[in-house]
């Protein structure tokens, strides 16, 4: 945003997050008898994210992202749950507190199966800590305008689906792609799509494809599939639907409510 000049504003997100059947909460920016409940769990958490940032950084050779990750990192390996269960938190706090904060925010999908590798990146952005209120920088301006500051200078098509992808190298070991067979060639592509999706295009543009490439595409899985325990999330102008007695200061302090509930039938929670 800084090199394409948007002017942003930091942004609080403060969560209280509310068990009606135990009648407890865990809110940022609020030391109570609740949320000292979790402390022990708090410490472990965060001396679970040093150790994982130190071995990740370790690995790492640029600069720290979800999307960079080293095959020697040991935590890329390891799930969160199975590994918040060997630094000793307990279920209660993953139940109440983690899933709640991590999955309603970013990662709406089952995160007992994430690789822990991500947790310092995520905590970086949401942390735990009731004493850090998240604090994220937004744009001023609309998405348009940081789209089209993105783009500036570039030809734009829409409503052109892309049906072949050709890529092969020219005598100088150039990478030259031709897409649905246009007479235009193009040096670098990007495949924001399905890998059957990329996998048809590459086959259908008659490009030769390693035996590497598909192992790798034909064994893509998602985390796209919604987590179980959560519900349709909905915004709501009538405070009603918060309990009386935490009405007033949610609405006035906190950017996120989430209600915790348990289905003993079931036995599954629900935010």
């Amino acid at each position: 945003l800084n090199a394409l000049s948007i002017e942003t504003t930091t942004v609080e997100l403060p969560f209280f997050i509310h068990n009606r059947d135990e009648n407890t909460f865990f809110a940022h920016a609020k030391q109570d008898v609740h949320t000292q409940q979790y402390n022990t769990d708090l410490q472990r958490w965060k001396r679970m994210i040093d150790i994982v940032r130190y071995v990740s950084e370790f690995f790492h050779d640029r600069e720290t992202s979800l999307y960079h990750f080293s095959l020697l990192n040991p935590f890329n390996y390891i799930s969160m749950r199975l590994l918040s269960l060997l630094f000793g938190i307990s279920t209660r706090f993953w139940n109440n507190i983690v899933v709640p904060m991590y999955a309603t925010t970013f990662l709406s999908t089952n995160l007992s199966f994430i690789p822990s590798a991500i947790l310092p990146t995520v905590d970086r952005l949401i942390s735990l800590d009731p004493n850090c209120v998240p604090k994220l920088q937004a744009w001023l301006q609309t998405s348009i305008d940081v789209f089209d500051r993105m783009t500036q200078g570039a030809t734009i098509k829409t409503k052109s689906p892309v049906k072949s992808v050709r890529i092969q190298r020219n005598k100088q070991n150039q990478i030259m792609i031709c897409i649905n067979n246009e007479n235009v060639v193009y040096d670098r592509i990007i495949f924001a799509c399905d890998s059957e999706s990329t996998v048809s295009a590459l086959k259908n543009g008659n490009t030769n494809i390693s035996l590497l490439l598909k192992t790798m595409l034909s064994n893509v899985t998602y985390s796209g599939d919604d987590d179980a325990n959560l519900l349709d999330g909905l915004i709501h102008r009538d405070i009603s639907i918060l309990p009386n007695e935490f009405a007033d200061e949610v609405t006035r302090k906190y950017a996120n409510y989430i209600d915790v509930k348990y289905d003993k039938k079931k036995q599954i929670f629900y935010n």
